[in-house]
């Protein structure tokens, strides 16, 4: 198993390395597989609307209402990598597309324009792990090379606490 997500309806989605996408009901813990998807999957995120963004090495699929999960090209086409290793979304509605080797497209909420973060820009490394966003709106993004704190605000503003320093971030 390499991706767990809790939905608003009591679903755990279920990705795998190499046998596609699960859905588990948690109240009855009835398994259904998911077709026609991509057999590595990375990560989920569910969207305001219902509908579930999930990643893949082949880019991001999107299933409504629990029909066939389709390819997202509107925004797969937005990507510099499709191997999409995590998804956010932040406070103020914006994606942060984490890729496997070419760092982070951000689509932006209101004018659906993007940019990227990568180490053309500062970042530590172009392989992208997770993106968490703390209460305080700050966005953590995990790197092969280290951690990468920044803010919705001002996504080219970043502070890096790399992996030579131990680990030893101190917030």
């Amino acid at each position: 198993v390499k991706a767990l997500y809790a939905d608003s309806k009591n679903n755990l989605w279920i990705g795998t390395y190499n046998s596609g996408a699960y859905i588990m009901n948690l109240k009855d813990r009835n398994i259904s597989k998911i077709n026609s998807i991509d057999r590595e999957i990375c990560c989920f995120l569910e969207e305001d609307n219902g509908d579930m963004l999930i990643g893949t090495h082949k880019g991001l699929y999107r299933m409504n209402n629990g029909k066939v999960a389709t390819l997202e090209e509107d925004i797969n086409n937005k990507l510099k990598d499709r191997y999409v290793t995590c998804i956010h979304k932040d406070k103020s509605g914006n994606l942060l597309i984490g890729t496997f080797g070419k760092g982070i497209t951000i689509v932006y909420n209101q004018s659906n324009d993007t940019s990227n973060l990568n180490v053309l820009k500062g970042m530590p490394s172009n392989t992208i792990n997770s993106i968490f966003e703390d209460s305080k709106g700050n966005i953590w993004i995990a790197t092969r090379g280290g951690v990468v704190k920044t803010s919705s605000k001002n996504y080219d503003d970043f502070k890096i606490y790399p992996i030579s320093n131990g680990y030893s971030i101190i917030i």
